[in-house]
């Protein structure tokens, strides 16, 4: 009787407690009894609606709901039942933990860099898979909480899975890894090479230009010898490019001479490794031929002066370039590489200065004798042909000198200076085409001279009585050269008039009983040539009219009719009289001396007659 009576009581008691612990991925209930005996528990997820789930009439009072997901909100009823059917039921609302996301660190932090690592935290779960992937390659699984890869441009994935279930996932894009050096394009404008670099990987430009391997910050890279030569570039992380050889044909051709610049009073020889001219300062390059027996190093000093000096003829370099005369004493000058050739004017109204064609070959520029041409001792004779040179090979031309400060050569016809400049070519074995100058040589130096790489105004007159080259004090007659400064052209306004290579071809032949050589006036052979000299050594003339002079036409370069009367300086062009052309005024012509000036004369021997030199290159 007391038995089921205690029964009876218990079958109508039923009182109980849940308790949750939450995890990530978890949530472990467990029942607490606290009156009656429960016979059976219940367990359910009620929400939300994918993870629904029951497990019914178990024994346990402890159940793990498990492969749940993190940090989501659900909703749970615990049901317990006794031996008598008595049920109580409980819901609770609750969570599973929040976990940290897996973390991607790239290092170093830099905007771009050369190499680095990426470091991978995944946060600490059961019963999962740790595993990482680059782009389309295959996962790769970690057993590592932390672990540290190389790093490399593309997309990193990494996942935490169960099964094939995906957990928690993430993911870093990397495109600053720059390991290729930079690509660029070249603009050659003489001899200055611009490089333009990009890089395509990742933007990363250039900071580092190679100039013949040596590295500068700038990107013009400036060849003062022509020749070949070497670019590259390389950019903020030490990456090179690709290494290009380059032909440089536009810079100063040495040849036999020795490259000098002016310093500390002094002309030494140029380190042709760095900037030893710049024509946009008006600084022209200049070289000197040594006297045999002579050699000297980077650095030394180079005498031009004196009784017995060590160089016998300097030259200053006319780089090749287009004009444009836009109005009186306005010359707008290009410098241009080799490669550009044209005859006519371009579209822009620029031509190609023809000296810088000599026969068939394209130059990239002419030396030009810096003095007019002296003689260590014919300069003080006043005998006529005083040279005695009627070819290539004459022994006089050993005493010719192109120097400061000493009197000119003169009294000698014109086929004695050509051919005493054809004969210290020859004897001297000279590497390119020394010549008596010719007309449109004497136009190149004089439209440089006008323009903003020259004087650009007019050039004083060397006003020597004694025909001083440089007035006899060239370090002080700036002014008299065609810069304005010491690295100029001197004797090309005043000091002798200057013969030039330039002849009215019909003038020979105009009384054809009398049979004249080429080079006579119209009844005297005042020249002295026996026969026509090859005709890249002269301008021919085909008219007595400047303006039509080239058959036909304009004589473009020459300095004839585009600049007829600048400066008021004389302009009196051949005739089959007086067929040969001269230039620049003496010194006694004061305003009418002058780079523009032209006149004619016979070819004859004359005390007031000079010449200048020039040197064509080998090609």
């Amino acid at each position: 009787m007391l038995k089921g009576t205690v029964e009876d009581l218990l079958a109508n008691r039923l009182e109980i407690n849940v308790n949750v612990i939450t995890n990530a991925r978890s949530l472990v209930v467990t029942v607490e009894t606290i009156d009656g005996v429960p016979t059976s528990y219940s367990y359910q997820i009620l929400e939300p609606e994918e993870y629904k789930k029951e497990i019914n009439n178990i024994k346990e009072n402890t159940y793990t709901f498990d492969k749940l997901k993190i940090d989501t909100e659900y909703k749970i009823k615990v049901i317990v039942k006794n031996k008598a059917g008595l049920t109580k039921e409980i819901t609770r609302i609750v969570r599973t933990e929040k976990v940290d996301d897996i973390k991607l660190e790239l290092n170093p932090k830099d905007e771009y860099i050369k190499e680095g690592t990426v470091t991978i935290t995944y946060p600490k779960l059961d019963n999962v898979t740790y595993r990482y992937k680059w782009d389309e390659e295959d996962f790769t699984v970690v057993s590592e909480q932390t672990i540290t890869i190389p790093a490399k441009n593309g997309t990193l994935k990494v996942e935490i899975v169960d099964g094939e279930e995906k957990i928690l996932w993430n993911s870093l894009t990397i495109n600053n890894i720059d390991t290729l050096g930079p690509t660029y394009t070249k603009e050659i404008n003489m001899s200055n090479v611009t490089i333009k670099a990009t890089d395509d990987k990742s933007g990363l430009h250039a900071t580092a230009y190679s100039c013949d391997g040596t590295w500068q910050s700038s990107n013009i890279c400036k060849f003062t010898v022509a020749g070949n030569h070497t670019i590259n570039v390389r950019d903020a992380l030490e990456n090179e490019g690709t290494a290009e050889t380059i032909n440089i044909k536009d810079a100063p051709v040495l040849g036999n001479l020795i490259p000098v610049e002016y310093k500390n009073n002094n002309w030494v020889v140029a380190d042709t490794s760095k900037e030893w001219y710049n024509y946009s300062t008006k600084q022209w390059a200049n070289a000197v031929l040594l006297r045999t027996g002579v050699s000297k190093s980077k650095g030394q000093t180079v005498t031009v002066t004196g009784s017995n000096p060590e160089a016998i003829a300097m030259f200053v370099w006319i780089p090749r370039y287009e004009y444009k005369i836009t109005s009186q004493y306005n010359i707008d000058i290009n410098f241009i590489p080799i490669s550009t050739t044209y005859t006519d004017a371009n579209s822009s109204g620029y031509r190609v200065h023809p000296a810088f064609t000599f026969d068939s070959q394209e130059l990239s520029g002419i030396w030009v004798g810096k003095f007019e041409t002296s003689h260590i001792t014919l300069s003080a004779s006043t005998e006529n042909n005083n040279l005695q040179c009627s070819n290539n090979n004459c022994a006089n031309a050993d005493g010719l000198r192109i120097l400061p400060n000493v009197s000119s050569l003169r009294y000698n016809n014109i086929s004695n200076s050509f051919y005493a400049i054809q004969s210290m070519d020859n004897r001297l074995k000279l590497s390119g085409d020394l010549h008596q100058m010719k007309n449109g040589e004497w136009g190149a130096v004089a439209y440089l001279a006008q323009s903003k790489y020259g004087i650009n105004k007019e050039i004083e007159i060397n006003d020597s009585s004694t025909y001083l080259t440089g007035d006899g004090d060239y370090i002080t007659n700036v002014n008299q050269s065609t810069t304005g400064n010491i690295t100029g052209i001197y004797d090309m306004s005043g000091g002798a008039w200057e013969r030039v290579m330039a002849y009215y071809e019909p003038a020979y032949n105009t009384t054809p009983d009398l049979k004249l050589p080429w080079g006579s006036k119209n009844d005297t052979n005042y020249a002295g040539f026996t026969a026509q000299i090859p005709s890249k050594y002269y301008d021919s003339y085909t008219s007595t009219t400047s303006a039509k002079a080239c058959n036909g036409k304009e004589c473009y370069g020459h300095a004839l009719s585009e600049t007829a009367g600048w400066y008021g300086d004389y302009s009196y062009f051949v005739s089959s009289a007086v067929p040969w052309v001269s230039r620049g005024g003496c010194f006694a012509d004061a305003a009418s001396a002058g780079v523009f000036a032209n006149y004619y004369h016979w070819g004859n021997p004359d005390g007031n007659l000079s010449f200048h030199a020039v040197l064509t290159p080998t090609a």
